[in-house]
Order: structure tokens, then C-alpha cells, then sequence
């Protein structure tokens, strides 16, 4: 049966109990054959034992749920004990590089080298193999960033480890071995810690560079075209307006994406939307914290007379009469604006300015638009059937066209003047645009020859197809 990984907390008092000991026996060992290699090594460890108790005390920290000042909780605490880490490994380096350079260019000096030299180094080898495997498998599994700077401190410390131990037998054999100078033989310890304390310096500034890039907010440069493309093939999501945006607390990824789709879309739809980008987002990384804003926009597919309707729907405006112009200097956009007859024209103009300002912003190429304020009564008007109003009405139509296209002529009267409703047959072949246009032919003769009318509305009805006569052979 696999055994579980340990806990981060129980990974980091690994760490702390093998640094001590480890420690502890170089130490003693070093200063009895006054080996640098042997003292680099002790300092070294004294420094990882350091950074093992900051790691322990960084875990914990990291583990604590969100609060109000820190809104995306504690995990960058592990960025900044792998920096301290990272200080740590740049003063081991340091004073190693400084003590060697006396031995090797000052006053050379051959350490006396015994049983225990070996014995504490290759049992040094032993425990970092132990805590490299259980600090890896930690981090791997709780996404712990302290931990892997912990398990890459002592994987350094297993090549350098083993440099000690070459030195140490190179010291040992080099009386049997007259090709080895003396002047070699005195100095490759002091190469040794140099080489130890070089490794030093690659592992701090390879953990010093993750944790900058970390708090920085730096993630992977193929990250964003691969949230790119699965946002974008999630259907209604208007192609080339995403952005995402996403960073890395710890080892958690926050994702923050901007999704445009059609302005008509209702409330729900865009709901049903941000849900199935956060899907999509998920799918490919499951642990993601992923916040997705909708944002109305226009397909490059839609007509103009589509988007001013779309953009006064979304601003709760009622519009009609809509004619977008193909002017010389770009297009026009001529509406008539319905708004409550109770208002003020100062509030009325500012509805009319936001309406004019949406559809500019969402229709770049328009030049002018013309808003025609119209007001809307909320509540029934008070009104009379007016029988001679209907008469002249009936009268001046029977002038334009046939008789047995009137179906029904009623006029009604306002305190606005009459309100005139007509009932006409048209071939139902005709297009929309021949009736409407003889539809406003009508009207306009009707208000010429009838005063006082103040809405005429003329509603066509089919006109019955003339069957057609089958001759027989």
C-alpha cells in the first residue's frame, strides 16, 4: 500500500529535526580536523536549519484561511520564506567563498582527515536523500512553494556533499599517489567549499527569481493564449473582445475574465454564459478561483437599425420610428424616443444624451444622431367618438383609392386633437416597404385635407386573392 505523503507541517519538522542533527555532526567533525569543506558544509547546514524553521513557521502562516486584509489569503508567506532562504544561502556562499580564497591563494592549509570525516558526510548524503524525497512529495502534494525551495536547498546539498566526500578521499590517497602535487593535495578542500558555496549561489538565485516572479504576479507566458482559445470557442462570446487576466497567490491561480456577447442577450443569458466560461476555464485547471464579467457588445453581423434598438432595450428605453441614413460624411441615425409625459426636459434630455452616447460608442461610423423626444402617456385619456371626424376621413380616402378598400374608418377626440384609426386591404403579395409607403402617402394627404388630427394609424388587412378562372378544353 502507497503511504500517504506527509503534511506540509510534518515535512517541515522533518526538515528542522535532520538540520539539527546534521549540524551538530559536521560541526564537531570539522572543527576536530579543521577541514573547510567540512565547516562550509556545517555552516551550511546551520543555515538550512535556520531556513527549515522558517519554512515550518511559513507553512502555518500560509494555511490560514482569508480574512478582510488579505482578501486572497496567506500563501504568499511561502514566497517570502524561499527569499529568506535565499539570504540565508547568499551568507553561506559568501563567507565560504571568502575563507576559501585565504586557503587557496594565502595560506594553504591540509586538514586532517579521519574515519568520522566519512562517516558524517556520507551520513549526511543519507538523510537529504530522506528528506529530499519526503519534502518533493509534500510539495507535490499540497502545491507548497517554502517546501520545494526546502527540497531544491537539499538537493544542492547532496552534490555538495558529495564534492566533500571526493575532496576527502582525494586528501586521504594523494600520499599513494605521487602524481598529486602537495600544492594540489593542500587546496582541494578549499576547492571543494568553493565549489559548494558556487552551487550555493545557483540555488538561491534560481529560488530568489521564483519567488520575485511569484510576488510580481508573473505566470506562464503560454497561460494566456491557452485561456484565450478556450474562452473563445465557449458559443455566444464575441470573437477577439476577451481579456483575461490571472495570477498565482501561492500555487492557487485567480483568473479574471472580460467576455463581451450580443446586447440583446437577457440577464439569464449572460448569467448562463459567465457560467460556462468559468467551466471551460476549469476544465483545464480545476483548481482555479475564476471571476468572470459580461459585457454587452455588437456582432459584426448585425445590422445598425438592430444595435440602436438593442441599445435603447438595454438602457430601458422605448424607441420607434428608427431610420439609419447613408449620408455623404458617414451615417445617421434619426429615432423618435419615448418618455414619460410627466417628466422634466431636463431629465428627458439627459435619458436622450445616454442614448445618444451608447449608440455612437457602439456604432463607431455613425457622425450624427438625431433623438426626437416623444411623450408617453402612462394612463387612459379621456376621448369621444367623433362620427364627423370618421366621415371627412372616409371621404378623403375614397379620393386616393377604391371604396371596397376601406374596411373601417373610426375617429376619436382628445384633449391632442383626433385620433383617427383606418382599416385598409392590400394584395398580400406587396412587399412591407410598398405598403408602408403608400401607407404614408395616405396619412400625409389626410392630414392636408382633414385639420385637427392628431395621430392617424392606418392598419393593413389582407385583400382576398381574385380566383382565377379555369377554361376547360
Amino acid at each position: 500500500m502507497t503511504r500517504p505523503p506527509p503534511s506540509k507541517t510534518q515535512a517541515a519538522v522533518l526538515s528542522i529535526a535532520s538540520g539539527a542533527g546534521l549540524t551538530l555532526a559536521k560541526l564537531v567533525v570539522g572543527l576536530t580536523t579543521g577541514s573547510l569543506s567540512i565547516l562550509s558544509e556545517a555552516l551550511h547546514s546551520l543555515l538550512d536549519f535556520i531556513a527549515a524553521v522558517i519554512t515550518f513557521f511559513v507553512v502555518r502562516i500560509s494555511d490560514q484561511p482569508a480574512d478582510a486584509n488579505h482578501p486572497y489569503g496567506h500563501a504568499r508567506a511561502e514566497q517570502l520564506g524561499a527569499l529568506a532562504e535565499t539570504a540565508l544561502l547568499s551568507i553561506t556562499a559568501t563567507l565560504v567563498m571568502t575563507e576559501a580564497y585565504r586557503r587557496l591563494f594565502i595560506r594553504p592549509e591540509l586538514p586532517e582527515v579521519g574515519v568520522w570525516s566519512f562517516v558524517v558526510m556520507a551520513g549526511s548524503i543519507v538523510v537529504d536523500l530522506v528528506r529530499v524525497r519526503a519534502l518533493r512529495a509534500a510539495a507535490r502534494a499540497h502545491k507548497s512553494a517554502a517546501l520545494e525551495a526546502d527540497a531544491a536547498n537539499f538537493s544542492n546539498d547532496l552534490l555538495s556533499s558529495t564534492l566533500v566526500l571526493i575532496a576527502l578521499s582525494i586528501i586521504v590517497l594523494a600520499p599513494s599517489l605521487p602524481f598529486i602535487p602537495p600544492a594540489v593535495t593542500s587546496r582541494v578542500d578549499a576547492v571543494a567549499a568553493v565549489v559548494v558555496a558556487l552551487l550555493a549561489f545557483r540555488v538561491a538565485l534560481t529560488l530568489a527569481w521564483r519567488a520575485v516572479n511569484n510576488l510580481m504576479d508573473a505566470v506562464p507566458k503560454e497561460l494566456g493564449a491557452q485561456l484565450l482559445a478556450l474562452i473563445e470557442a465557449v458559443p455566444g462570446v464575441l470573437p477577439g473582445t476577451t481579456r483575461v487576466r490571472s495570477r498565482l497567490v501561492g500555487e492557487m491561480p485567480y483568473v479574471d475574465v472580460t467576455v463581451t456577447t450580443d446586447h440583446a442577450a437577457s440577464l439569464a443569458g449572460a448569467h448562463t454564459l459567465s457560467r460556462q466560461v468559468e467551466e471551460a476555464v476549469k476544465a483545464a485547471h480545476p483548481e482555479a478561483d475564476v471571476v468572470v464579467e459580461v459585457r454587452p457588445g455588437r456582432s459584426e453581423y448585425e445590422t445598425q437599425t438592430r444595435t440602436v434598438r438593442a441599445v435603447a432595450a438595454r438602457l430601458g428605453l422605448d424607441v420607434h420610428h428608427v431610420n439609419v441614413l447613408l449620408m455623404a460624411d458617414g451615417l445617421q441615425v434619426d429615432v423618435d424616443l419615448e418618455l414619460s409625459s410627466v417628466i422634466t426636459l431636463a431629465e428627458a434630455h439627459r435619458q436622450s444624451e445616454t442614448l445618444e452616447a451608447d449608440m455612437v460608442q457602439m456604432l463607431p461610423e455613425v457622425r450624427r444622431v438625431a433623438v426626437h423626444l416623444e411623450p408617453r402617456h402612462e394612463h387612459p385619456r379621456p376621448a369621444v367618438r367623433h362620427q364627423e371626424t370618421a366621415r371627412a376621413v372616409r371621404l378623403a380616402l375614397q379620393e386616393q383609392i377604391a371604396v371596397d378598400r376601406i374596411l373601417r374608418v373610426e375617429a376619436a377626440l382628445t384633449e391632442e386633437g383626433a385620433v383617427v384609426n383606418v382599416r385598409v386591404l392590400f394584395a398580400p403579395e406587396l412587399s412591407l416597404a410598398a405598403v408602408h409607403a403608400e401607407m404614408s402617402m395616405l396619412e400625409r394627404q389626410l392630414r392636408v385635407q382633414v385639420p385637427g388630427l392628431n395621430q392617424v394609424r392606418i392598419d393593413p388587412e389582407l385583400a382576398e386573392p381574385v380566383p382565377q378562372t379555369v377554361v376547360l378544353p
